[in-house]
């Protein structure tokens, strides 16, 4: 399934909002602004998805 991501990122937290392409929210909720915790927790929420 196509997903889409926006994120908000800040110096401390960023939101991550996960799409699919009809607009139906999938995901969304913060994560640490770290690049490895943003891609775990993308994976780990699109991985529950497909």
């Amino acid at each position: 399934m196509k997903c889409y991501v926006g994120m908000d990122v800040a110096q401390k937290e960023c939101a991550v909002c996960i799409v699919d392409v009809a607009g139906t929210i999938l995901f969304e909720g913060t994560c640490v602004t770290d690049p490895d915790e943003i891609v775990r927790v993308i994976a780990a929420e699109v991985s529950e998805v497909e």
